[in-house]
Order: structure tokens, then sequence, then C-alpha cells
């Protein structure tokens, strides 16, 4: 997933069923607006995100 953040970009990846589930259905033929919740942590240099709840932006 990527954020912007002023005017640069942030990249996270998503990890669990949740996030592969949705990824699956939703994300595989393009790019789309989401709003994830779950547990951040970072590993060296990667930010990682441990889904619980995805789904497209309203």
């Amino acid at each position: 997933m990527q954020v912007k953040d002023g005017d640069k970009t942030v990249l996270y990846f998503l990890t669990g069923d949740v996030s592969t589930a949705f990824h699956k259905d939703n994300l595989c033929s393009g790019t789309k607006k989401i709003t994830v919740t779950g547990k951040y942590t970072k590993d060296g240099d990667k930010n990682l995100i441990a889904v619980t709840k995805i789904e497209a932006a309203k």
C-alpha cells in the first residue's frame, strides 16, 4: 500500500489472510483507495501492517 505523506510516498506491506483475500477479490486488476485497520510494525526498513480489517474507501 502506498500512502502520500506530504511530498513523499511511504510504502506499507500488508500481511495476513484478511489482506490476501481482499487483494484477490479487489486489487489484482488495478489500484483503489482503501481503508486498513491493523497492527503496525517495522522490520528493518519495511513498514508492515498485520491487517485485521480492510475495505474500499468511501
